[in-house]
């Protein structure tokens, strides 16, 4: 999703996690596209995921991530990573995240 782009009408909960070019690791948080409201966010995945302490808006961040390739210089790692930016760097777009 471009960052410029509208907001999805369901908030579509994804999970954050730890990677390598030869495995997926933990749960690091939870994602999702554009810059939703901080409460229904975390209301949503306190519901989706029933955290042993319930997530309060105040945890919640708007960001901006670009896609990125793990390693460019590994022909076979096919793995990405978001890494934070700015929304005018090209490829750029808005995401909600809380971290665990």
């Amino acid at each position: 999703m471009n960052c410029t782009e509208s907001l999805p009408d369901k908030i579509e909960l994804e999970m954050l996690r730890e990677v390598d070019c030869d495995y997926i690791g933990g749960v690091l948080g939870y994602y999702c596209l554009g810059h939703q409201n901080k409460a229904a966010f975390a209301e949503e995945v306190n519901a989706e995921y029933e955290p042993d302490e319930p997530f309060e808006a105040s945890q919640v961040k708007h960001i901006f991530w670009v896609e990125r390739l793990l390693d460019e210089y590994e022909p076979d790692c096919e793995e990405t990573y978001f890494q934070p930016c700015t929304e005018d760097v090209e490829g750029a777009f808005a995401a909600t995240c809380i971290e665990l």
